[in-house]
């Protein structure tokens, strides 16, 4: 993951408006696993090889994905409790109703002006 961040911060991918790389570190640090209350490994989460997600699995991580996308570079999560299923889904912030950048999370205010609805 080194690798990726050191691009995202080096900016060669900041030179438009209209492109980014934002790196999404969700599953970098602790990852929580998919557990039952007594403890056993919530088999539902992966698909009949016990490797690959199933559709329940691939739920839980969009969800923990889109959360991450809408955070602020520099201020994202980077753990992720995948026996937590029951999480809300975030709204982008009204201010700054983007998928967050390198650019807009320093300043959404150059990229969005809000309107007033009469």
């Amino acid at each position: 993951m080194k690798s990726e961040q050191d691009i995202q911060d080096q900016g060669m991918f900041d030179t438009k408006d209209d492109f980014s790389l934002v790196i999404q570190p969700f599953f970098e640090d602790d990852i929580i696993p998919p557990e039952l209350a007594d403890g056993s490994v919530d088999l539902d989460f992966f698909a009949g090889d016990c490797f690959h997600f199933s559709q329940f699995g691939h739920g839980v991580v969009a969800k923990n994905l889109w959360n991450n996308i809408l955070q602020p570079v520099g201020q994202k999560a980077r753990k992720s409790n995948l026996s937590d299923y029951d999480f809300a889904l975030n709204c982008p912030d009204p201010n700054c109703p983007f998928i967050r950048t390198t650019k807009n999370s320093k300043d959404c205010s150059k990229y969005f002006q809000p309107t007033k609805l009469y």
